[in-house]
This record gives C-alpha cells, sequence and structure tokens, in this order.
C-alpha cells in the first residue's frame, strides 16, 4: 500500500512539472508576439512620422518658393496686372460698341408714341426701355375736317414741336438713330408723304408710312415674342394654346390677327377710337361736328354699345369662327395699354365686368372729370370694347404694353 501511495505521488509530480513547463512556454510565445507588435507598432508610427516631416518640408518649400518668385518678380505680376487691365478694358470697347440709345416714334392717328431704348446692335436685342413720352396729336380728327384730305399746316407743326421735344430729350440719353413709322391717318391724307420727307430732311430722322397689313404683321410679332407658341407649330407643348389672335385698336384703324395651328388669319378694319367717337356723335349725338360726346347718360351708353355690337358683326364670320374660348388673346396699341388699363386700374388685362364697371363711373362724366388727354374718347374706347368683346364672346384680353417703337429698334 505504501509503495503504490509513493509511486501516485511520483507521477503527479512529474505530470505537474510538465504542466508547469507547458505554461512557461505559453507564457513565452505570447510574449513574444506581443513584442513583435510593439516593434511593428513602433516601425509604422515612425513610418508615419516620416512621411508628415516629408509632406511639412515640401509645403514649407513651396511657400519658400512662392515667397522668392514674389520677391524676385514684382515687375513681372505688375505686367500681368497691365494685360489683364488691357484685356478688361479692350472686352468693354468692344461691348461698348455694340451698345446704342436709339429712338423710335409711332406716328399714329391720334397720339405719336416716343421710346428711348438701350440696344444691343451686334446680338440685336433690347437691353431697357430708357424714356418714353406719348404726344396727344389729332391726325384723324383734322383730316377729318379737310376738304381736300390734306392735314393742315397746325396739325403738322405740332408734329415738328413733338419731334423737337423728343430730340431734346434724347440728348439727356445720348440717343442716336431715330426712326419712325406713320400709321392710318397719313395713309389716307394727299400730303402725308411730301410732309414726312420734309420733317426728315429738316430733324434727321428717319420716317414711312406703312401699309395695314405690315402693322398688323408688326403688331402680331411684338405681341407674342417671347411667348409660347401655339397647339400644331414648332415646339408646342402639349398643354399649349389652340389658337393665338392678336388684336390691335389705333385711333384710325383695327386689325386682328388670328395663328391657328401655323396658319394666319386677319381682319383689316377701318373702325377705331376716333372713328368710333366720330360715329357716336353722327349716330347718338346727332352732331358730328362736336369734338367730343361727353357727358353721356346710361341710355346714350346702351345705345354705343348696341352700335359696337353692329360693328363687330361686320367682321367675316370665317374670323369670327376662329375665336375660340381657350384661345390666348392679346391686346395691343394705345386703346388697351392707355386707355383701358388706365380706366380699369388694372395692370396687364381687363375683363369684360372691368369695363362694365368703368363704364357705369363715368355716366355723364364731362371732359374735364375724365382727367386725362384723351378724354373725348375714353369712355367710347371702353364702349367699342366692351361691344365688341360681347359680340366675338371674349371674356378677357392680355394687355401687352408695346407699340410699334418696339420693333422699329431693332429694323
Amino acid at each position: 500500500m505504501k509503495s503504490i501511495s509513493l509511486f501516485l505521488l511520483i507521477f503527479l509530480f512529474v505530470q505537474g512539472a510538465v504542466c508547469a513547463q507547458d505554461l512557461k512556454s505559453e507564457t513565452t510565445a505570447i510574449e513574444v508576439k506581443a513584442a513583435e507588435s510593439a516593434v511593428k507598432l513602433k516601425l509604422e508610427e515612425k513610418f508615419v512620422e516620416k512621411a508628415a516631416d516629408r509632406a511639412l518640408e515640401k509645403i514649407e518649400e513651396k511657400k519658400e518658393v512662392a515667397h522668392v518668385l514674389q520677391e524676385v518678380r514684382p515687375e513681372q505680376k505688375l505686367e500681368d496686372k497691365k494685360v489683364e487691365a488691357q484685356i478688361s478694358e479692350e472686352k468693354k470697347s468692344e461691348e461698348n460698341q455694340c451698345l446704342e440709345n436709339r429712338g423710335a416714334m409711332d406716328i399714329g392717328s391720334g397720339a405719336t408714341k416716343t421710346k428711348i431704348a438701350k440696344v444691343n446692335i451686334c446680338e440685336k436685342k433690347i437691353l431697357e426701355i430708357i424714356f418714353e413720352k406719348n404726344y396727344p396729336i389729332a391726325f384723324k380728327e383734322d383730316l377729318s375736317r379737310s376738304k381736300d384730305q390734306t392735314f393742315s399746316a397746325s396739325i403738322l407743326a405740332e408734329l415738328k414741336n413733338a419731334i423737337k421735344d423728343f430730340k431734346t430729350e434724347g440728348l439727356a440719353f445720348k440717343m442716336g438713330r431715330i426712326k419712325a413709322v406713320a400709321t392710318e391717318a397719313f395713309r389716307g391724307a394727299n400730303n402725308a408723304k411730301d410732309a414726312l420727307k420734309d420733317i426728315g430732311d429738316e430733324y434727321k430722322i428717319s420716317a414711312d408710312v406703312i401699309s395695314q397689313e405690315e402693322e398688323a404683321e408688326i403688331g402680331f410679332k411684338i405681341a407674342f415674342s417671347g411667348l409660347a407658341p401655339v397647339a400644331g407649330t414648332p415646339g408646342a407643348t402639349s398643354n399649349a394654346p389652340v389658337s393665338k389672335m392678336m388684336w390691335d385698336i389705333g385711333g384710325g384703324s383695327m386689325q386682328i390677327v388670328i395663328e391657328e395651328q401655323g396658319v394666319f388669319h386677319r381682319y383689316l378694319g377701318k373702325l377705331a377710337s376716333v372713328s368710333f367717337k366720330e360715329l357716336v356723335l353722327e349716330k347718338i349725338k346727332g352732331n358730328k361736328e362736336l369734338k367730343s360726346p361727353n357727358p353721356m347718360t346710361l341710355k346714350e351708353i346702351d345705345l354705343a354699345i348696341e352700335l359696337a355690337r353692329e360693328e363687330a358683326k361686320k367682321i367675316p364670320a370665317p374670323i369670327i369662327q376662329k375665336i375660340k374660348k381657350d384661345s390666348t388673346i392679346v391686346g395691343v396699341g394705345g386703346v388697351f395699354q392707355h386707355s383701358l388699363l388706365g380706366q380699369t386700374k388694372k395692370v396687364d388685362q381687363v375683363a369684360r365686368e372691368d369695363l362694365m364697371l368703368a363704364m357705369n363711373e363715368r355716366v355723364n362724366f364731362k371732359d374735364e372729370d375724365f382727367k386725362s388727354n384723351y378724354a373725348a374718347t375714353d369712355l367710347t374706347n371702353l364702349i367699342l370694347v366692351y361691344g365688341f368683346m360681347i359680340e366675338l364672346n371674349i371674356s378677357k384680353v392680355f394687355v401687352k404694353k408695346v407699340n410699334l417703337t418696339d420693333y422699329l429698334f431693332l429694323d
């Protein structure tokens, strides 16, 4: 029994020694790996540190080079600035050569409209309208009182005074070229051509009489410039208007142009601001020699509306049928831009109810109550457009503040 116990003790001692040796070996291996990791980490830190030092050295070198260049080559920097300034001045000079302040005159039957615009003649673009003034000159009325269908010396003197004033105003803007066109009243005057030639020679302006067809074409272009094309034409979108209608009412003529799928339809009429006023004087007031139909009673206004509707019925049926409810209708010219917008206090569109309200407010108005240079035609303008809108089934007209002068700047 003692020999067995002794043997067991010896066996346990040997096993303990072996385990201790194995544990020592494992500990040594772990220590070796830890040491290797520490060495590797130290090497990596030194590598990163050296890389950072090299980067800083390069930055310092670049700063030094820049400093040296700045110190050594100031004359080169000055020369570079001179070159840059010269290029800038040459560019400005080229741009200025393309810029010109131009004048334009639209000599209408009841008013002469003038404008000055800053124009880029190289790009054929109006940059800014810098001056605008209208002169009330009643050419149509003067012609209607003439026995030989000629303008009187007094009315031509009014035009000369307007041109003098316009040119004086233009001095402040260094106005260059002036172009002018005359419309309906001049188309019917026997002395129009000679009168415009004399005025052109005296005041150094280019002035021509344009046909009603040309007036309609130009009116349509300026009315829809920058607006979306109609359905069925290049560039039209899915929600494009079915048709576009330009409605131009001046002192002596009316133009309606409708575009539908690229096809144009025109109405060229003689009923306009002055001629409708004269019709009211003759048919309702019973005296065509009067200068103004004011004041007008409510009954007289109703009779005048019916008169306008009867005149609207004279427009050819094919034209009336082309006016659709979803058409885009744009009004241009003095009647829409000045008379209607001014009296209705609207900004860029007039509806039938706006015109009705304005007419009712002006029942029994005398000329002085209108506080306008065009008092004799202001109320009859409302009546004329209102009657036509009813008969043509037009509920609203967008108004674009343009006239023939806007075309002349680039012509």
